[in-house]
């Protein structure tokens, strides 16, 4: 029996209304995990209930394969980065679009390029949240959101362009191993600074208006280096680009497309 005595400077009908609402919570929660216990031994699945841990255990390998391809990128260890991902991988960002292999490369000779002089043009590196995973058998998809942070020089002045967008991969498990499939991005919106407040900035407007809202400053600085730009990415800006690309994913997961596809 609930113990509801007070102090001689206490009310007791407040006491009393917060035992008889803590004990119909209880009671509530007891019956909910007595249902499920019941609906489990009836064989019946329940409505929401955690991951198995197979699943999750492909949730953290995919996680983690992820992370590397990552790391070797921005540490300029490009067999780590090339061992992240599957022979028939495909890439499809907003400067690059083409095989796993051709995009490991081309990171592999920028950087080679830039250790040859006094200093890298450009320094990049990804503020990213963990990705959310979702399997099917031996297929995976997953998605996070990404800040691209890029330090170059433009006309002369020391800047900074931060690209936000959200980056989904795709993943094979292959002999018992995790490997990245697919790389694409989705983009929101994009920044330019100068890294000193105290210096101007001058933009050529007229340039910057041949870019998409979605990731304009982040293709006039690659465009001012001479590097490709593509304008047909996923981006908010058009949103019909992030639906269609959403679909193909999930179409992909559920095993409509060949895992060849792209």
């Amino acid at each position: 029996m609930t113990d509801i005595s007070v102090g001689s400077g206490e009310s007791r009908e407040p006491l009393l209304r917060r035992s008889l609402l803590k004990g119909g919570i209880a009671a509530m929660f007891g019956a909910m995990v007595t249902g499920r216990a019941a609906a489990a031994g009836e064989g019946k699945k329940p409505a929401a209930g955690p991951a198995n841990a197979g699943t999750l255990l492909d949730q953290f390998a995919v996680t983690q394969v992820i992370a590397r391809e990552r790391l070797g990128r921005e540490t300029h260890d490009f067999d780590l980065e090339e061992s992240c991902f599957h022979p028939d991988a495909f890439v499809d960002v907003s400067w690059f679009s083409g095989t796993a292999k051709q995009f490991v490369e081309a990171g592999r000779r920028g950087a080679a390029a830039g250790r040859a002089g006094t200093s890298l043009k450009a320094v990049y590196f990804d503020s990213m949240s963990p990705p959310a995973v979702s399997i099917n058998g031996d297929r995976a998809i997953a998605d996070a959101s990404c800040a691209v942070h890029s330090f170059s020089t433009l006309n002369g002045v020391d800047v900074h362009v931060t690209a936000y967008t959200r980056l989904l991969w795709r993943a094979v498990k292959q002999q018992g191993e995790w490997l990245i499939f697919g790389l694409r991005g989705i983009y929101i919106r994009d920044t330019l600074a100068a890294a000193d407040p105290t210096q101007a900035l001058v933009i050529d407007q007229q340039k910057l208006a041949q870019f998409r809202q979605s990731y304009r400053y982040l293709s006039y600085l690659t465009a001012s280096g001479g590097g490709p730009t593509r304008n047909d990415r996923a981006g908010v800006d058009q949103p019909d680009t992030v639906i269609k690309l959403r679909a193909a994913e999930r179409s992909w997961l559920a095993g409509e497309t060949s895992a060849a596809a792209s």
